[in-house]
């Protein structure tokens, strides 16, 4: 199946579970290191991140893929959320999303902020090969930022 043939649509109440599942499946590992799986806790941090809305469903050819969640902001454009089945993870599906955000980052003439765990590292370094910077470090998150200059 070809990058090009992704879509993303506005997700939906329908969604929901799918949401949901993704965000566990993908980000599992990385709690687990983290926190350690309570998944009451879980399910309620991705019903929260749902019920926030500007969320899309990935669709490559016919198939639901991942999630992407972007809004723009006065002064920036936040990618809020972008996870993938593991199937489809390493196949240039995420650089895709990336690249197309950076993009309408380019035309906005916005910056493109986001977060991601810690100890996600492999999407950190994703990030960086697309030119975000950590501009804060907490706790729990590497805060990144990329520039259009």
């Amino acid at each position: 199946m070809n990058i090009m043939d992704l879509k993303y649509i506005s997700a939906t109440e329908s969604d929901r579970d799918f949401f949901i599942h993704v965000h566990h499946i993908s980000y599992r590992s990385t709690i687990e290191v983290m926190f350690g799986w309570e998944e009451y806790l879980q399910d309620d941090f991705a019903n929260k991140a749902f019920d926030e809305g500007g969320l899309y469903i990935v669709w490559q050819g016919e198939q639901k893929v991942g999630v992407y969640g972007l809004e723009e902001r006065n002064n920036y454009i936040w990618l809020k959320e972008l996870f993938l089945l593991p199937e489809f993870q390493g196949h240039g599906i995420g650089s895709h999303i990336v690249q197309e955000t950076l993009n309408q980052g380019r035309i906005a003439n916005k910056k493109v902020r986001l977060q991601t765990l810690k100890a996600n590292l492999r999407a950190k370094q994703l990030y960086e090969r697309y030119g975000f910077q950590v501009v804060e470090v907490t706790d729990i998150y590497w805060r990144m930022e990329w520039s259009p200059e």
